[in-house]
């Protein structure tokens, strides 16, 4: 996305974020969402379009916002009376934010605010004690990303935990259905061939002659159906789903069994239907 269409977004999110918290009269968040358009126009160095939202921001009372959200409108206050070399009250008003951050002593309040004493003693042609509040930003600064790579790492090590834990259960969830499969196919391996047995076996027994065609054909059949249940997911695999080359696989197996089944029918019948 190009930087237009990321800085138009941006201020879209922002005037959606003002209307919503007009609407529910949050104080503290909505001079937040102004301080930070005001903040996104003093980067684009429009000025008159930054004040014009500091003093929305300032507009509201104190007593009706939290305390990080008055020291982050104080710190837009200064960054702005810096940005147009506005030095009066600047000095005082600075070291009262630098002295709440620290009594508030939230990292991103303590870095901002010793940002702006260093770049207020810059401007001032002060440099030692510029130097000395540029190495106090340089330490917070450090701080919170050293804070913030921790939350990455710790954000991280629970994703791969999460990962770990899904695969694991994919796994053991994949080799109960393999052992489930494994014993159904055995059950059905026995059944097959225990049907077959009774299909000789009952060729010493006096039956009528539909039964003893059922009793051949019914085993072949079950036998196909078993061979088409049992060779289905590697089938599936090898044609990737597609219904023609399954068909062409399945009329495959078929055409071995019904051969085998035109024979041993054959063979059956004489030995059967000689007791009938």
């Amino acid at each position: 996305m190009s930087k237009i269409g990321q800085d138009s977004l941006t201020i879209n999110y922002i005037d959606k974020s003002i209307n919503l918290n007009k609407k529910m009269e949050v104080a503290t968040s909505l001079v937040g969402n102004y301080v930070f358009k005001g903040e996104y126009y003093l980067g684009q160095h429009m000025i008159d379009s930054a004040n014009h939202y500091l003093n929305l921001a300032q507009s509201y009372k104190a007593p009706n916002l939290s305390r990080s959200v008055q020291l982050t409108l104080e710190e837009f206050d200064i960054e702005m009376r810096l940005e147009q070399n506005v030095y009066d009250s600047v000095d005082a008003k600075n070291l009262q934010v630098y002295q709440d951050a620290q009594e508030l002593g939230v990292l991103d309040h303590l870095a901002r605010a010793s940002e702006l004493r260093y770049m207020y003693f810059e401007q001032v042609g002060n440099g030692l004690k510029a130097l000395e509040f540029h190495r106090m930003y340089k330490l917070y600064d450090d701080s919170l990303k050293s804070v913030s790579m921790r939350k990455s790492t710790s954000r991280e090590q629970a994703k791969l935990e999460y990962q770990r834990e899904t695969i694991e259960k994919e796994q053991a969830e994949k080799l109960k259905i393999e052992r489930r499969n494994g014993l159904e196919y055995s059950g059905i391996s026995i059944g097959v061939f225990v049907l077959f047995g009774l299909v000789f076996l009952i060729g010493k027994y006096q039956l009528p002659k539909w039964l003893i065609e059922l009793s051949i054909f019914l085993p072949f059949l079950i036998l196909f159906e078993f061979l088409l249940v049992f060779t289905d997911p590697y089938v599936e695999a090898v044609t990737g789903g597609d219904p023609i080359y399954k068909l062409l696989i399945n009329a495959g197996i078929g055409g071995i069994i019904f051969p085998l089944h035109a024979f041993f029918e054959r063979t059956l019948k004489k030995r059967l239907f000689k007791h009938v």
